[in-house]
């Protein structure tokens, strides 16, 4: 038996090796994310040290001595794997990058590149002791930079690399894109001269063939492969000739063909693949079309990870120490040359030219970018190519080094250097990103490091942070670097403004908000006002009217006052004064903070409000509420900015939970200022324990984009008769990053925005509200086309964006869907047409409203004492080309997306029971079609598509409650949607008509109507150079609540009868009558009516832009608020109108 088993098992050196990496590279894959993103480890240096310890020098399980491997294969090997990698960094750039960046990689590939050759060159000469060619030519394997170990540290994906801003990503991938390939002139400079020819013959060698045929040839050679690659694949994806998995093995076989082509006619293989590409990809199709496929990782996994093992077998230890023929190579000098190399090849010289190099804008990121030049395969590649040249004068190395030759010294010498600097470089750089971590995480205060060791998530310290990502220009996309007004707006014919991933938010009238910030001025001077907050109100004062002596006492009149912005919305009263005998007013600083440079960055305060006043915000600490009880919180938001920058998102959260999502205006260069006041009562829960204020509002600053937003936060608490009982408890559904001092927000279609909780047996009543917007290529939604249709005008105004006009956010409890909202069109302030906006912003520009869902029904389920999930998704819609049409799982990106669940407890003891809900969600009717028309050059001229949905939900059970009596508790919503586009003269004219509205019915009591159509009429055109815009657009909102709403409805402000003389002039609360009690039988609530229309245009030329426009809104409130009535209820319905206002504002005045 044994002897058969042995005849069955005879292991070779190469099955051994089989078995070895699957096993490795199954283990690292399974810990991967923990890997890269716990440890800060990638896998170069892994893979390395598993070929070092399974290779002949250890274990000699991996020998590829023993497989007759030659230098050949090896050389082959590192050809094919840089090559893809090359290919992989040109796909994977934004589109056209080197149309806007090619001064900083130019910097990069020849002066840095040129200096790192001679300073390196010149340590190998004197440490090593070899000739000057031959440091030259050691020097030019060790001067590009590896493509392979860059992308393991700075791949998108993982912790570290979104700590880095993405300007700098992209330069440094381009540049070991392409430095790979421009260093064949460095190589062939050293070959050239260690073969002693005349200065003359060398130079005209050198320029001719290197030059000339490898490197010019060879670029041009595969931009040109590249590019007509892509329009091939165009053709054939557009005509349905290619199936998906065809689509991606596209890509590797260019890849390949690119490096048969190189290899073939004798040019630069790198410069070939990288070429290849970058024209494939150069106006981003492609890397849409794949981008969630991650087939760059897969084959970094895969073959680099190999490859690095099969480096570490090979590397050649025993030439390591001093031999007959290399005397002068010993440990030491090679130690001191790699130390040498790794401080001086790059540092030095990066840092001396970052004021020529525009994407490094601190001399941080240029001591980053300069330690960061990896050395890996592709030097690899350039030693064999060395050894080849010097063994036989061509490219081709002999099997073995020689033991006789005429150039053996130079033969012995450059093999060994070469890989010890290598492995060297592999290791250093590869666990650098670990020791950035933990040093940035050791250097923090203690109070400042994230849970986790080396756990943070901020951008590195010292960089400048923008963008979403760090690009260096805007970007509409969220994946491309910002392109200028005139190539973005030719990209899509919907997205007329480049923006970062912004919302808006909302200001009050006209004269209320200079008011406010004049009373604030008076009470931030009164006798209990503390020198902190005395100089911060200067601070603002002096920003309001850009005078620096206003704050100081001289009251001299502003030459141009700042432009006031609002929103135009129902006022919000808010008390002013101190606590008294009936009741609280207590003012309390939340922020005050300037946001420049603040991507990644949120403000994060802890609040301290001690027994007395009055308090500020103090970086320790814990939140303590005013001594006295109060029912009504109100914020006040107030924001100056000037100079010139895009609106931006902003969202304020309380520990996990977001509570505010606002977004700013667009600055002028006299400076703008607006205030939005917003009760925020529906988290006293919060407010009335310790918490975290994290504010999120990422901006950027540039020599072009100069503004940054000075913002002043307080909330006031105060004590009112109220009609209404906030939560008991609130939960996030969110992210959950407050531990770490980062925002909670979920970005859908990237994140699972998925939470599980066990939820109080006792509640009696739950609510979950959603808070959605769409950014980038979903900022307007609205006007998205159908999959099949996002290449109609390819040719004229790039890709579309897919996925229909029509997007839902469900709500799915336990993976079941609990309730929807159709979103409302919110249009930001640089939206559409800037002009439009100024000063009045669009509708819900300022406090981006949220949606109720009722889930009382659910608590059957939800209250048996485990866990359950609450999951929030995005919908549009999915055509099958032929009118067919059902619901995606998927959107485009991205939807920043975060909810709540208010939880309204009963007895702590009482357990709530019930019925199993009765789920009744059929699926929503949706109807779409499109048509299609050419003009009479059978180019596509109009493109006309509608979509129409309807949706009906009903969820009812019934609840047994603390109280004994079961009772039914239910949901409903019926909703209908329908929305017609037309795109026209080749994409550049674009109408779009929308009409939403719906119902929301609970049990309990609420309800909810509501209905938002929308028009919008744009064209853009170009001349001479620059950018002409012209639109009009009709926006309304029309909503009505009733009943115990979770959130307030803004009618108390108008209440007076049930609290005569609510707030006296001085600020104090007077007594309450005992006859206020209000009635019990008539459910409070409110309706607004809120419609806007305008029109704008827009110019840019150069470096100057124009917007100017005219803008009128219309705006009713209504209540049906409890009055009069005994003290034992009864009474009236007020419903007359309670607020209106007309506005009319004509370029930029009111």
């Amino acid at each position: 038996m044994g002897s058969w088993l042995s005849k069955q098992i005879e292991p070779t050196s190469a099955h051994y090796t089989y078995l070895i990496l699957s096993l490795f590279l199954l283990c690292y894959a399974t810990f991967s994310d923990f890997i890269r993103n716990r440890l800060h480890l990638s896998e170069p240096p892994l893979a390395l040290l598993a070929g070092v310890i399974f290779g002949p020098n250890a274990l000699n399980i991996v020998n590829p001595a023993s497989w007759h491997w030659q230098d050949t294969v090896t050389q082959e090997a590192a050809r094919v794997i840089v090559s893809l990698q090359v290919f992989s960094v040109g796909v994977e750039l934004p589109k056209a990058y080197f149309s806007r960046h090619w001064k900083s990689v130019g910097m990069m590939l020849v002066p840095v590149m040129t200096v790192g050759w001679l300073v390196t060159a010149g340590f190998v000469y004197a440490v090593m002791g070899t000739t000057w060619p031959v440091a030259l030519i050691v020097s030019a394997c060790l001067t590009p930079t590896d493509p392979v170990l860059a992308a393991a540290v700075l791949q998108p994906g993982t912790r570290f690399a979104s700590r880095v801003p993405r300007r700098l990503r992209h330069m440094l991938s381009a540049e070991s894109g392409t430095n790979d390939g421009t260093s064949f002139p460095f190589l062939y400079a050293g070959l050239l001269m260690y073969g002693g020819t005349t200065t003359g013959g060398i130079i005209r060698t050198w320029f001719t063939e290197t030059i000339l045929w490898q490197c010019t040839l060879g670029l041009l050679v595969g931009l040109i492969l590249g590019h007509y690659a892509n329009r091939s694949l165009r053709i054939a994806e557009r005509r349905a000739w290619i199936d998906p998995s065809s689509f991606l093995g596209f890509y590797l076989l260019l890849a390949l063909l690119s490096v048969g082509i190189g290899s073939t006619l004798g040019l630069d293989d790198f410069l070939v693949a990288f070429g290849a590409g970058t024209g494939f990809a150069w106006d981003g199709w492609f890397a849409n079309k794949t981008k969630e496929t991650h087939l760059p990782q897969v084959l970094d996994l895969l073959l680099n990870s190999s490859m690095f093992v099969y480096f570490g077998a090979i590397i050649p230890w025993k030439e390591f120490v001093p031999r007959d023929i290399t005397p002068m190579i010993t440990p030491g000098k090679l130690i001191g040359l790699l130390v040498l190399v790794l401080l001086f090849r790059r540092i030095p010289i990066v840092l001396l030219l970052k004021p020529l190099i525009p994407d490094i804008r601190t001399y941080r990121e240029a001591l980053f970018c300069g330690h960061f030049g990896p050395m890996g395969l592709g030097g690899l590649f350039l030693v064999i190519e060395a050894r080849a040249q010097l063994e036989t004068g061509e490219s081709i190395p002999l099997p073995q080094p020689p033991e006789q030759h005429p150039n053996l010294r130079a033969i012995e010498q450059v093999w060994p250097i070469v890989c010890f600097v290598l492995m060297g470089s592999t290791i250093v750089h590869g666990c650098s990103v670990a020791a950035i971590s933990l040093g940035g995480h050791m250097m923090r205060n203690k109070e400042e490091r994230a849970p986790l060791l080396a756990g943070e998530e901020d951008g590195l310290a010292g960089m400048i942070h923008e963008g979403g990502g760090g690009e260096s220009e805007p970007s509409v996309s969220g994946d491309e670097d910002y392109e200028d007004l005139q190539k973005l707006i030719s990209s899509s014919s919907r997205t007329f403004q480049p923006r970062i991933l912004a919302c808006s938010a909302p200001t009050q009238p006209l004269e209320g908000a200079m008011q406010v910030l004049r009373d604030r001025w008076d009470a931030w001077g009164g006798e209990a006002c503390t020198d902190g907050i005395r100089r911060r109100a200067g601070h603002l004062m002096s920003m309001l009217f850009l005078d620096p002596d206003y704050a100081l006492g001289k009251r001299q009149t502003p030459i141009i006052p700042p432009l006031v912005n609002l929103q135009v919305s129902e006022p919000i009263l808010t008390p002013v004064g101190d606590s008294d005998q009936y009741g609280c007013v207590h003012t309390q600083l939340l922020m005050d903070h300037v946001f420049a440079f603040s991507y990644g960055k949120p403000f994060v305060g802890i609040l301290d409000i001690p027994l007395g006043f009055p308090s500020v915000l103090t970086s320790v600490g814990s939140y303590t509420p005013p001594s006295c009880n109060f029912n009504r919180v109100t914020i006040n938001f107030t924001v100056t900015s000037r100079g010139r920058q895009f609106d931006r998102l902003g969202l304020m959260y309380l520990g996990d939970i977001e509570v505010f999502r606002t977004s700013t205006a667009e600055p002028t260069s006299n400076g703008i200022v607006w205030t939005y006041v917003k009760e925020m009562q529906q988290y006293n829960a919060l407010w009335r324990a310790d918490q975290k204020i994290i504010f999120d509002l990422g901006n950027l600053i540039d020599s072009t984009y100069t503004a940054s937003f000075n913002t002043t936060l307080t909330a006031t608490f105060s004590t009112i008769p109220t009609l209404r009982a906030a939560a008991d408890q609130i939960l996030p559904i969110s992210a959950r990053r407050s531990a770490t001092n980062g925002p909670s927000a979920f970005s859908v279609p990237s994140d699972n925005a998925s939470v599980a909780y066990t939820i109080p047996q006792n509640t009696e009543r739950a609510v979950v509200s959603l808070s959605a917007c769409g950014q980038a290529s979903e900022e307007f939604w609205y006007t998205n086309v159908f999959n099949t249709e996002v290449s109609t005008f390819e040719d004229q105004i790039g890709t579309l964006y897919g996925y229909s006009p029509f997007r839902e956010v469900q709500l799915l409890i336990d993976g079941q869907l609990a309730g929807v909202a159709w979103p409302f069109p919110v249009i930001f302030t640089g939206g559409i047409v800037p002009g439009l906006w100024r000063p009045i912003v669009a509708i819900e520009a300022f406090d981006l409203r949220e949606n109720e869902i009722d889930v009382s029904p659910w608590l059957p389920i939800l209250c048996d004492g485990g866990p359950h999930t609450f999951e929030i998704r995005m919908a549009g819609i999915t055509d099958d080309g032929h009118n067919g049409a059902s619901l995606s799982d998927t959107v485009g990106s991205t939807w920043i997306i975060t909810g709540k669940i208010f939880l309204f407890l009963g007895p702590q003891s009482s357990i709530t029971s019930g019925t199993t809900p009765r789920i009744d969600v059929p699926p929503p009717a949706l109807q779409i079609s499109s048509e299609l028309t050419k003009n009479a050059t059978g180019a596509n001229e109009t493109l006309t598509y509608s979509t129409s949905a309807t949706r009906f939900i009903s969820i009812t059970s019934a609840l047994k409650t603390s109280n004994g009596s079961v009772l039914p508790a239910s949901w409903s919503q019926k909703l209908t949607y329908t929305n017609l586009n037309t795109l026209s003269s080749q994409g550049f004219t674009q109408r779009t008509q929308q009409f939403t509205k719906g119902t929301g019915d609970s049990s309990s009591g609420y309800m909810s109507t509501f209905s938002y159509p929308l028009i919008v009429n744009s064209t853009f055109s170009t001349s001479g150079g620059g950018v002409g815009i012209t639109a009009n657009v009709t926006h309304g909102l029309s909503s009505a609540f009733n009943g115990p709403s979770v959130f307030p409805l803004g009618i108390q402000s108008f209440n007076h009868t049930a609290s005569p003389a609510f707030f006296a002039l001085a600020g104090h609360l007077s007594p309450v009558p005992s006859a206020a009690s209000p009635p019990t039988n008539i459910p409070p609530g409110a309706f607004t009516a809120n419609s806007q229309g305008g029109s704008a245009s827009y110019l840019s030329a150069g470096n100057a832009s124009y917007s100017f426009g005219t803008t009128g809104q219309h705006f009713g409130f209504r209540g049906n608020e409890a009055i009069g009535g005994g003290g034992g209820g009864g009474g009236d319905v007020a419903n007359e109108e309670t607020y209106s206002r007309r506005m009319r504002a004509v370029n930029a005045s009111v």
